[in-house]
């Protein structure tokens, strides 16, 4: 018998609109959670918080967004400047629900 492992090198090298997303720095931290949404008007791209608790609004980074920040130009990009700010960026394999 062959076992064939059709993986990804890597679950995280495909990033688009709608994935979410969870990050943090410590493994005994509760994560945070994200979705990758855009592109908007101007063509940038953010991550729409969505822990419970959490401040309602869009973030390139992570953190809290100030009015004037910039969006990021591609989805690849947001999650560049999620690495350099998180120790863990990860892919989650969830969906939305939205209930009323």
């Amino acid at each position: 018998m062959k076992v064939i492992d059709k993986r990804k090198k890597s679950k995280d090298e495909d990033w688009k609109i709608g994935d979410v997303v969870c990050y943090y720095n410590n493994l005994s931290e509760k994560p945070n959670y994200g979705l990758i949404v855009g592109p908007t008007s101007n063509n940038k791209y953010y991550l729409a918080f969505l822990d419970s608790g959490a401040a309602l609004g869009l973030s390139t980074d992570g953190f809290i967004l100030s009015v004037d920040t910039d969006g990021a130009s591609s989805v690849n990009q947001l999650i560049k400047t999620l690495r350099s700010n998180w120790k863990y960026v990860e892919k989650v394999n969830a969906h939305l629900v939205v209930e009323d």
